[in-house]
């Protein structure tokens, strides 16, 4: 038997043509968007969230020398450790301000830091003292861990702001990716759907 070439046909494969058309323009557009996403995961959220954590650990180690300068009072070795974390808590900061530049307590970090620096040396004037006033050390000690465990508690706001705004982006992600699923399936049943309709109803003619 031999198949006739008739307007339905003709419209079924117009049809086709343009659920495919359809389905290529979802696909395009889904697949900018999970492109998009990557690529904000990849330059800003996740270095942000490296960047905060490490400048969290900086401030946590800065702490930690004044309280060994305390408990020793040897400068000098105070002195090396500081030149270090001083170096790697500017290049989280300026790391952190380059991938955060709007947010409030970013902007102003450069404050945070100076004012740290300032309490320090404070500090370590009072210790450098022949006769040590240890109430004005303690004092000047508290002063600067209370001011470090503000910041610290502040890049961790910043942290979970972070993670909950990169969560949201990778469950967007991960319902593009499905919704595309969900279409390609869809479009496969209605291609099968439609060329079973057209083979069913088309006028045939014995040879």
């Amino acid at each position: 038997m031999q198949f006739k070439f008739t307007k339905s046909l003709l419209a079924g494969y117009i049809i086709g043509l343009v659920l495919l058309l359809i389905l290529v323009t979802i696909t395009y557009f889904h697949g900018k968007k999970i492109d998009k996403t990557i690529v904000n995961l990849a330059n800003q959220e996740i270095p942000s969230l490296i960047a905060a954590s490490n400048l969290k650990r900086d401030f946590q180690a800065q702490t930690l020398e004044l309280y060994e300068l305390y408990a020793t009072n040897d400068e000098e070795a105070y002195k090396t450790e500081y030149v270090k974390i001083k170096s790697s808590t500017l290049i989280n900061a300026s790391n952190l301000k380059a991938l955060l530049d709007g947010d409030g307590f970013v902007a102003s970090l450069d404050k945070s830091i100076l004012l740290q620096e300032e309490k320090a040396n404070r500090f370590v004037v009072i210790m450098r003292q022949p006769e040590v006033d240890w109430d004005s050390a303690r004092e000047s000690l508290a002063d600067f861990s209370a001011s470090a465990n503000k910041i610290e508690h502040e890049l961790d706001m910043l942290v979970v702001k972070v993670t909950t705004n990169t969560q949201k982006q990778v469950f967007a992600s991960k319902s593009l990716s499905a919704e595309l699923t969900y279409i390609g399936v869809l479009f496969i049943c209605l291609l099968v759907f439609c060329l079973i309709a057209l083979i069913y109803y088309s006028p045939r003619k014995d040879t």
